[in-house]
């Protein structure tokens, strides 16, 4: 898969810009503050139609304009296809060939991972790593976002009604529907770290000993037994045990909205214990075993976009990181270092400078 080019307007910073793009390593490099992360976000946006930044529309049109718009021409093996999002008065509009659609028929054109700041992941809130698990679900199975827009409706209507006077009848009726919606999404966070594990205990060698042991787990409320057939009694029974708690307290205590990532090394939790080089090192064994998963799914390789790697990653393991990925990735980097260029065969470099972007070369 390959973003060919990228027509930003009225975007943060951006004016308007047109740019094409390599089919391989781009890297974006400039001085702080002057739209790096602006122009990946933009991909981003241009992918999923949302920011990974920031959940305000109003705040990715630049200062004074009610209208943006991002478009690009979006290739593979099977397909060439112009994606466009209008934001029009705090509305978006997509476009796929010039043809509006609805997010179902617009996602999945465009296939992005990004590789995110370890801070984020191992020293921010348990929601900021389901997220990261949901976006690497979704990733692979857009269902799964329907799975998860029923799970919110559901635990949005339990939550009201503890807090309301109700009937029995009215309660067995949502615990019924809490349970049947919680039980997917868990299967699917189970599935993917399991594949996730495997993978990455094939590239750890990259950063870590052979006989490390490395185990993506999931924390859950209540904690699950490993086969999934007594999950809806066993959640029932915790239901039952915690009305009064939850009574009193006023909302729900147990669920998939209450799991966390649990990621241990030799049986020790890597969140408590790693150093943050192991960290950011674990961290880019997941990204890349990631990758090989979409590609085991899809037959392709999605887009990759790394943020501000002079901050998250020494030289070391930028060099690591860079010669472990596949021929046929398309990757976009953002830097403050242009030489980061001379470090990457046949890439291609861009300098980002007050909401504008150039070719440069890296000779």
């Amino acid at each position: 898969m390959r973003l060919q080019n990228l027509y930003l307007e009225n975007f943060r910073n951006f004016s308007k810009i047109e740019v094409n793009f390599s089919a391989g390593t781009n890297i974006l490099a400039g001085d702080n503050a002057q739209g790096k992360t602006n122009l990946i976000e933009s991909i981003y946006f241009l992918a999923y139609s949302k920011s990974y930044r920031t959940s305000s529309l109003s705040t990715l049109l630049k200062q004074g304009y009610q209208i943006s718009k991002v478009s690009g021409l979006v290739d593979n093996d099977s397909f060439t296809k112009e994606l466009t999002i209008i934001i029009d008065d705090n509305v978006k509009k997509l476009y796929v060939e010039k043809k509006s659609v609805d997010l179902r028929d617009y996602l999945g054109n465009l296939q992005i991972v990004l590789y995110e700041p370890f801070t984020l992941i191992f020293s921010g809130l348990p929601r900021e790593r389901r997220r990261y698990i949901d976006r690497a679900i979704v990733n692979l199975d857009r269902k799964y976002l329907l799975d998860i827009a029923n799970y919110n409706r559901v635990l949005q209507q339990r939550n009201l009604l503890i807090k309301s006077r109700h009937s029995e009848r009215e309660e067995e009726i949502w615990d019924g529907e809490f349970i049947k919606y919680a039980i997917p999404i868990w299967k699917a966070r189970f599935e993917y770290l399991q594949k996730l594990g495997a993978e990455v205990e094939k590239l750890k060698e990259i950063f870590f000993r052979a006989n490390d042991e490395i185990e993506m787990g999931l924390k859950t409320v209540p904690p699950l037994s490993t086969g999934s057939e007594m999950w809806a009694e066993e959640i029932k029974n915790h239901l039952s045990l915690l009305k009064q708690k939850e009574k009193q307290i006023g909302y729900t205590l147990l669920g998939p909205h209450r799991d966390d990532l649990v990621i241990m090394m030799n049986s020790m939790d890597m969140k408590l214990f790693a150093s943050s080089g192991q960290l950011k090192a674990i961290l880019i064994l997941m990204t890349l075993a990631h990758i090989n998963i979409f590609y085991s799914v899809y037959g392709e390789y999605p887009i990759l976009i790394c943020d501000d790697v002079d901050t998250e990653l020494d030289e070391q393991k930028r060099k690591s990181f860079l010669s472990a990925l596949k021929s046929g990735i398309q990757v976009f980097l953002t830097t403050t270092n242009k030489d980061l260029s001379k470090m990457v065969p046949d890439a291609e470099l861009f300098m980002v400078k007050e909401g504008s972007i150039y070719k440069e070369s890296n000779q």
